[in-house]
């Protein structure tokens, strides 16, 4: 008969004794044979084995016994040893004229007949038993032991045999691998500890010297000189550059304590791009670089940390601008990624020097440099690809790009969120069809309303991401609108787009200006009516 079918492979700890963890892992146990031998110094209880058996089994019997590298204790179902290999009694220091009979159980630190117990319920259940545990020698000193217990036939009764080995050194390496872990630990827990401090005292003067140089640029302290305004820039730069290190070396101790958290919230990506480009448009022109960048407003959407995945930009776009040489071209495009669906890739390509082949797979480790430029930390590239893969993304390099002799290609792949909706909200229908026909093609889904009490109720309603909000509508102006929507806590900060064919009455005029609520006048173009909804979407996240 097949043996039954059992689980194989896990694990399940049983405490036995404080003193004592036994391991039961469920195979099953092979049918027993029966061993047809007579075994020399049993005890009086097994002196009914049956006789007569083959002397070569003895032989054999003996010859295998005497040769198996573990300790090995036969004993009954009380654990009473009714045999042992010559690796016992070195194993446990005993006299070679040690005759049988004594219990396996005292030599086993904390084992009692409660073990015995647990040991034939595992045999019952086809399971074989797997202890950790100390054992005694006869001089009472100690090692510590893996044991494992099965069932063995060498009478009708059945036996108990264990199979015992020193693991004295693997304990050792264990416990010294532990300690040096811990010690490792320690020292990581002080060496970050370190770094927060400092980076943190770093901050505050920072802080103070980067407010008061924006002052002198502003002329707070009157009007610079060409030549002092060109040092204050630098001074300016070099703080902004220290800060961006500060910040690199916190967000590392985040994300090395698996603390970094995202405030995500639904971002027009292309606008996010486009803000980055800008902020650093200037740096680029400073070294007669082109820098340019094809950011369509096509309605593509990502839930991100806006903060952190501007950074991964300002990064990327950053390392471009200072890595290619005066005069050079960078090119910065947002597009749907070709091999990875529902997903949307930002390229940084420029025509720079490149990356050497040996430390393309190495340029997004932490620390690393290349060649011999020394400036940075080398820690831009690394915080920036483990931010993507935080959002579910991934940062690429490829170096020369397709189609190229020389230069890099940065790729940041994002998944993509579903579009907002859009309420648009006109009285006159013609002009109704017309803007949601526009705003889909943008790239967003479309509620439309011809009167202010169903926009209420819609944005009520509804999760509506921007309200395109006609002011002159006949039931209510759209600034009274505006405000229901400002009233309700859970539509506050929806932003809100107007649109107008006159200049609105001062009263409504005063409304749109204190609510920030930019007024889009009819006709519109689209390329205007998109750039509208897109500026109002990145407004209400704090950028513009």
């Amino acid at each position: 008969m097949s043996s039954p079918e059992y689980p194989t492979g896990r694990t399940a700890r049983i405490d036995v004794n404080p003193a004592l963890t036994a391991r039961i892992k469920y195979e099953p146990v092979p049918t027993s044979v029966a061993i047809p031998v007579k075994m020399a110094g049993t005890i009086s209880s097994e002196s009914s084995l049956k006789r007569g058996r083959l002397r070569a089994d003895q032989q054999a019997y003996t010859k295998l016994l005497d040769r198996i590298y573990d300790a090995v204790f036969i004993t009954d179902q009380k654990g009473r040893v009714i045999d042992m290999n010559p690796r016992a009694l070195s194993f446990f220091r005993l006299p070679p004229d040690t005759t049988c009979g004594f219990s396996v159980l005292n030599h086993i630190s904390g084992a009692d007949d409660g073990l015995l117990h647990e040991i034939n319920q595992n045999l019952i259940n086809h399971r074989y038993t797997l202890l950790e545990a100390t054992c005694i020698r006869s001089d009472r000193t100690t090692f510590p032991a893996e044991i494992a217990v099965n069932r063995i036939d060498i009478s009708e009764h059945g036996q108990l045999s264990f199979f015992i080995r020193d693991i004295s050194i693997r304990k050792q390496a264990l416990d010294e691998l532990a300690a040096a872990n811990e010690r490792l630990r320690d020292h990581d827990r002080a060496r970050m500890e370190f770094i927060s401090n400092v980076s943190h005292e770093l901050r505050t003067p920072l802080t103070s010297m980067i407010y008061g140089i924006k002052g002198m640029l502003r002329g707070v302290v009157g009007e610079l000189s060409p030549v002092m305004r060109d040092s204050v820039r630098r001074l300016d730069a070099d703080c902004q550059r220290l800060l961006s290190t500060v910040n690199e070396i916190l967000d590392l101790r985040l994300i090395e304590a698996n603390s970094l958290t995202l405030a995500k919230t639904l971002v027009p990506l292309s606008r996010l791009v486009s803000g980055c480009v800008e902020t650093l448009r200037i740096q680029a022109e400073s070294r007669g670089q082109t820098l340019s960048v094809l950011a369509p407003d096509s309605g593509t959407f990502v839930h991100c940390d806006v903060l952190k995945v501007e950074r991964i930009f300002i990064n990327i776009i950053g390392n471009a601008i200072k890595f290619t040489p005066n005069g050079g071209n960078i090119r910065v495009l947002v597009q749907p990624s070709p091999a990875r669906s529902g997903f949307v890739q930002v390229l940084c390509i420029d025509d720079g020097p490149g990356i050497p082949a040996d430390s393309l797979p190495r340029v997004t480790e932490r620390f690393y440099r290349v060649g011999q430029h020394v400036s940075g930390t080398g820690l831009g590239l690394a915080i920036a690809r483990e931010i993507a893969e935080l959002h579910g993304g991934r940062l690429e390099l490829v170096s020369p790009p397709a189609d190229a002799e020389q230069g890099t290609e940065v790729r940041v792949c994002l998944p993509c969120a579903p579009a907002p909706t859009v309420l648009i909200v006109e009285d006159d229908e013609l002009v109704l069809e017309l803007l949601a026909d526009e705003v889909r093609g943008g790239g967003y889904d479309v509620l439309t309303t011809t009167n202010a009490r169903s926009a209420v109720e819609l944005a009520t309603r509804h999760e509506i991401g921007l309200v395109l909000l006609d002011v002159n509508l006949p039931d209510m102006d759209g600034s009274q609108v505006a405000l229901q929507l400002r009233a309700r806590q859970d539509r506050s900060r929806v932003p809100v787009v107007a649109v107008s064919g006159t200049e609105p009455p001062p009263a409504i005029a005063e409304v749109l200006h204190r609510f920030n609520i930019p007024l889009l006048a009819k006709p519109w173009n689209t390329k205007e009516l998109l750039s509208r909804i897109g500026t109002a979407f990145f407004s209400h996240i704090g950028r513009g």
